[in-house]
């Protein structure tokens, strides 16, 4: 039983060989399963690449009541209801009502062991720190418990952006411009480069790369997915990589001086905004941290869940030109990285054919919910591709 104990702190292939001794004792209960932490350990009952996936094997998916009993415990009170919200960015949310009356916002992050990003870690000191800063148009962190990957936040009531206006535009504005005082007061050492930075054209590039081989490799699983991925998707980058790399207004390697970087939140848009009567309040601070105030420009402008017309589009760029001038290659780095950006979220948006163990397990390629959902997203991608490379030589197609 101490060796079993043990496992999770130490590297499990050291403790096969032993347990399986263990097992084959005369005085074992004979019908023990065999419990793995080992995604290829063969002739065993259940392997798991996961001490999340092992949890879920004994005691099924965490439900609201297993929430519940953290947020008693923590909070000292009882929960009077508990509603699951939605699913957002793989994280669980739900709405827990206290018996005094307070409400908060619970947020069971994904699983660490596949993404070490440190998602609960970085939104806990992000929050810490732009309330520190007088920022009381974010989210507030209440406890987080890094074990239980959970985070309690008090609730912001309001809605989702639905009909955008002129002054939604300028209120992202406002935040953007309270980030560059903040950024300029604070320490380089404080944080660490936001997930997915991109303080270089050549991580940029890099980036791009690195998804396309992703989905190279399951392309030929997909015929629609291949001939798009060979045909189109292939040449596009391979042309437009090759134009960015001659018009890049330094060196393609050369690192954005810290001057000219950015606190931010990386997924910055209005899928990430609750309404409320008092104004637009911010959320989602999980990969927060130092990058180009380019990407934010970007991604803002080509994101999925954004749907910006025009003339917001417009809004925005001519203002963050603006604000970054300071920075004299802002506006050329814009130019030129939009469509490379363009290319990560045609990649991005091509991620649902990339299926993980459990998905495999469960057949979900074959299902006809998800081959809907994969034909849709390529449709998009194919869309957005189109689009780049209409633009990509004469920049933003939007000024």
């Amino acid at each position: 039983q101490c060796k079993v104990n043990k496992i999770s702190e130490l590297n499990c292939d050291y403790f096969i060989d032993d347990l399986l001794e263990v097992f084959e004792e005369p005085c074992f209960p004979k019908y023990t399963k065999t419990i793995l932490f080992n995604n290829k350990a063969q002739s065993v009952d259940q392997s798991f690449s996961s001490w999340f996936k092992i949890n879920e094997f004994f005691f099924n998916i965490i439900e609201p009541e297993d929430v519940a009993f953290y947020v008693e415990k923590a909070m000292q009170q009882s929960v009077k209801t508990i509603r699951h919200i939605n699913d957002a960015g793989n994280s669980n949310i739900f709405r827990i009502e206290m018996k005094t009356g307070h409400i908060y916002a619970g947020k069971l992050y994904p699983d660490p062991t596949f993404d070490d990003r440190g998602r609960l870690e970085k939104e806990k000191k992000a929050c810490e720190f732009l309330y520190l800063n007088k920022f009381h148009n974010v989210s507030k962190i209440i406890w987080s418990d890094k074990n239980l990957n959970f985070g309690l936040f008090k609730w912001i009531d309001g809605s989702k952006v639905k009909q955008l206006c002129n002054n939604d535009i300028r209120d992202a504005l406002t935040f953007v411009k309270a980030l560059v005082s903040v950024s300029k007061t604070t320490s380089y050492k404080e944080f660490g480069l936001a997930s997915a930075a991109c303080i270089s054209g050549k991580m940029i590039e890099e980036q791009i790369l690195k998804r396309f081989q992703k989905i190279s490799d399951v392309a030929s699983l997909f015929p629609n997915l291949q001939m798009f991925v060979e045909e189109e998707l292939a040449v596009s980058i391979e042309e437009i990589l090759n134009f960015t790399k001659e018009h890049w207004p330094e060196e393609l390697s050369s690192i954005l001086q810290t001057r000219n970087q950015l606190l931010s939140p990386s997924d910055f848009g209005f899928h990430n905004v609750i309404k409320t009567k008092h104004g637009l309040r911010f959320i989602d601070f999980e990969y927060f941290g130092w990058d180009d105030p380019v990407k934010l420009t970007a991604d803002f402008l080509l994101h999925p869940g954004m749907n910006l017309i025009d003339k917001h589009k417009k809004l925005w760029v001519d203002n963050m030109v603006s604000i970054f001038s300071c920075d004299q290659f802002f506006k050329q780095r814009l130019k030129m990285s939009y469509s490379l950006y363009g290319l990560c979220w045609c990649l991005i948006q091509l991620n649902i054919f990339i299926t993980d163990e459990d998905a495999k397990n469960k057949t979900i390629i074959g299902s006809s919910e998800i081959k809907g959902k994969q034909m849709e997203q390529l449709d998009k991608s194919k869309k957005l591709l189109k689009s780049l490379n209409q633009s990509y030589k004469s920049g933003l197609p939007f000024e």
